[in-house]
C-alpha cells in the first residue's frame, strides 16, 4: 500500500518545546491537576492481562489535567483554552494509556492565545514524572484508546481495506516502522505526540 500522503504533514514541528524543568508555577497555574487511583478502560482488560499487567484500581493512576483557568507568563495573559489531557499510568509496569487528549486547537482557540504549556508531549511528560517519581525510565508500553481524530481514523481505515470495522481485536496486527504502513501510522496526530515525548526525553526509554 502506498504511504497515504495525508500522513506526511502531521508530525510537523510547531516551534521549540520546553524541557520539563523549564516549566514553573506560572505555567501550571492555569491547569487543574486531577490525580486519583482508577481502573483503566474495561476493553483493555484482555490486552493488559496478556502482557502480565495488573488491572486493579490501585495499580493505575488516572491523570486528568485541564487548562481551565487563566495563565500569566512574562507579562502575557492567556485565557483558559479548555485543553484537557487524561492518561492512565502504571509506573511499576511501565505503561501509559492515553485516553482523552484534546489540545487548544480542538476548541478553535486562536493560536496566539494558547498557553505556554499545551503540547501533548509536554503535559504527558509532566504527568509521568509525577506518577513515576524517580522511575521515569521504565516505559515499556504505550496504548491509545478512544481515538476520535478524523485524520488518524482515516489512516487506520486505509490500512484495513477502507473500513475500520476490519481492525482485528487484540493482539491485532503489527506494522513495522520500516514499512510504509508503519510510517503512515507513526505520522498520525495520535502517534506523533508519543514520538515527540520519547524524542525529547531519552531518559524515558532507558
Amino acid at each position: 500500500m502506498p504511504l497515504p500522503k495525508v500522513a506526511l504533514g502531521f508530525a510537523k514541528w510547531l516551534g521549540p518545546t520546553l524541557a520539563a524543568g523549564a516549566f514553573n508555577d506560572e505555567d501550571l497555574a492555569g491547569w487543574s491537576q486531577g490525580i486519583e487511583d482508577a481502573e483503566p478502560p474495561d476493553d483493555l482488560q484482555n490486552a493488559l492481562t496478556s502482557l502480565g499487567i495488573p488491572f486493579q484500581e490501585d495499580d493505575f493512576q488516572e491523570m486528568s489535567w485541564e487548562n481551565n483557568a487563566r495563565t500569566t507568563k512574562n507579562g502575557n495573559s492567556y485565557p483558559p483554552s479548555g485543553a484537557e489531557y487524561t492518561n492512565y499510568m502504571n509506573a511499576g509496569s511501565g505503561i501509559i494509556i492515553s485516553s482523552n487528549n484534546y489540545g487548544p486547537g480542538s476548541y478553535d482557540v486562536p493560536r496566539n492565545m494558547w498557553p505556554p504549556l499545551w503540547r501533548f508531549s509536554d503535559v504527558t511528560w509532566l504527568q509521568w514524572t509525577r506518577a513515576a517519581n524517580a522511575n521515569v525510565g521504565n516505559i515499556k508500553y504505550w496504548m491509545r484508546v478512544t481515538i476520535a481524530n478524523d485524520d488518524t481514523l482515516g489512516i487506520i481505515a486505509q490500512l484495513f481495506g477502507g473500513d475500520r470495522l476490519n481492525v482485528p481485536q487484540w493482539p491485532g496486527e503489527t506494522f513495522l516502522m520500516s514499512g510504509d504502513q508503519g510510517k503512515a501510522l507513526l505520522g498520525t496526530p495520535n502517534a506523533a505526540g508519543v514520538c515527540w515525548f520519547l524524542a525529547q526525553h531519552p531518559e524515558a526509554r532507558k
